[in-house]
């Protein structure tokens, strides 16, 4: 991308705000954001280091990015306070998943499942698993048992049956962003 997809822009926001403010609207209370310093250094004066987004969540600096993403799930899971039922797992590189998709989740949420939302293609009907899968309080302990290199996913391996697919009519579960076109396509489709 060219730079910390973090702090791409959407509605005067970066990336990482935007998607604060989502879940904040969204009714979630204990929200952990987990950025590099990089990102720290430039959005210091942005909403997740402001007093109004301290009454929901917190920020935590991963100083260690190379031990790849389930490192920062952990150093997140280390600051939540009180998990609820669930916890999402939202990767910033998804922007453009729905609300209703969110809000879907939350309805299913089951303190002993995984519940990982399935996008079904109109043309091929094949189905594809997408973000943010919406780990049950109960499940959460899995992600710090498992090796870094198996990421997130390696809990759905283990634990096979705590897994629940949820089909949504969203595309945005599925949309990563990796190039400046995925970008540029998901802000026309989305926005």
């Amino acid at each position: 991308m060219g730079k910390a997809k973090a702090l791409l822009e959407i509605n005067s926001n970066f990336l990482v705000e935007e998607l604060s403010h989502r879940l904040v609207d969204l009714g979630c209370n204990n929200i952990v954001v987990v950025i590099n310093q990089d990102v720290e250094k430039r959005a210091r004066q942005s909403y997740i280091f402001s007093k109004d987004f301290a009454g929901f969540g917190k920020v935590v600096v991963n100083k260690e990015i190379e031990k790849g993403q389930l490192y920062s799930i952990r150093l997140g899971l280390r600051e939540l306070n009180d998990p609820g039922i669930g916890t999402f797992l939202l990767p910033v590189d998804h922007p453009f998943i729905r609300n209703q998709t969110l809000k879907i989740l939350v309805r299913r949420a089951k303190k002993d499942k995984i519940l990982i939302p399935v996008h079904r293609d109109a043309e091929s009907g094949s189905r594809k698993r997408g973000h943010p899968p919406l780990f049950g309080s109960e499940m959460l302990n899995n992600l710090n048992i498992i090796p870094l290199h198996e990421g997130a996913r390696g809990v759905y391996r283990r634990f096979p049956e705590s897994v629940e697919e949820v089909d949504v009519e969203d595309s945005g579960i599925i949309r990563n962003v990796n190039t400046p076109e995925d970008w540029n396509k998901g802000m026309a489709d989305y926005y």
